[in-house]
């Protein structure tokens, strides 16, 4: 495993313990650090190539250090498959946020941190004992502050709100993605988009719903599954075949192959 280092570029530095490695580039530019990190991730596929062993790429992600608000998302690819971002990764037990402020370590390490009990330590059993004596007393009564009162309307806001959208999902993969790559996401899924069929029959915008492909309708099933015209794209970004659901639907890993297919086939949606 050693010898991996022998192949990272000069520009990017590795980190490896047991069978753990990290790859980090320092650049001024993401797209800079994105060239030569993938230059190296196809060195390290060549190289488990020629040692007949596998990199598991649901397991690799990438992050982003900057003090920026704006961090792009990176395509960055090994074994075919596109590599998740991780905004707070873990490595040797050391917890990491985009900026480097290393309070989730700190947060880390103070809930695991030992804290010695009160039981037979006089000062804090007699604090005890007036603490549940106190609680069991009449509270006074006073008028909530603007802030409680705030937090009070917001929870009962949330809660009607999640009564009236049961079927909202918070865990919804788009939070991952760009803003670009949702409006694509979301297009699909609404059939609200640019394509020909609900142009025409929505607004009467252009000269009929077909697909360039001469069928019948140009919507989001036949751009992601049928139109022979995508054949070559499809089967670049699917090689194994794909359900219909699982494209506008599913991991982020899986919405992002979704919204790269988009833009590679110079569709407008």
């Amino acid at each position: 495993m050693n010898s991996i280092q022998n192949i990272i570029k000069p520009n990017v530095k590795a980190a490896l313990y047991a069978d753990d490695l990290a790859l980090i580039c320092s650049e001024d530019s993401c797209g800079i650090a994105q060239v030569r990190l993938q230059e190296c991730l196809t060195l390290l596929e060549q190289w488990t190539d020629d040692w007949a062993m596998a990199v598991n790429a649901a397991k690799t992600t990438y992050s982003i250090f900057s003090l920026s608000t704006k961090k792009p998302n990176l395509r960055l690819r090994i074994n075919n498959s596109l590599l998740e971002k991780e905004n707070y990764p873990k490595y040797l037990g050391v917890s990491f946020d985009p900026r480097l402020t290393w309070y989730k370590q700190i947060e880390t390490v103070q809930k695991n941190a030992w804290i010695p009990g009160h039981v037979d330590i006089f000062g804090n059993d007699v604090g005890d004992q007036l603490a549940k004596e106190g609680g069991m007393m009449e509270q006074i009564q006073h008028n909530p502050s603007y802030n409680e009162a705030q937090t009070l309307i917001n929870s009962a806001l949330d809660c009607h709100w999640s009564q009236e959208h049961p079927q909202h999902n918070s865990k919804d993969a788009t939070h991952k993605l760009s803003r670009a790559e949702r409006v694509t996401i979301f297009r699909l899924r609404t059939g609200h988009n640019r394509l020909k069929h609900h142009l025409f029959s929505r607004f009467r915008i252009g000269v009929g719903p077909k697909c360039p492909c001469s069928a019948n309708r140009q919507d989001a099933q036949k751009v992601l599954q049928d139109c022979p015209l995508l054949d070559d794209a499809r089967l670049k970004h699917w090689p194994e075949p794909r359900e219909m659901n699982q494209k506008p639907y599913g991991s982020a890993l899986q919405l992002g192959i979704t919204a790269e297919f988009i833009y590679a086939s110079d569709l407008t949606i």
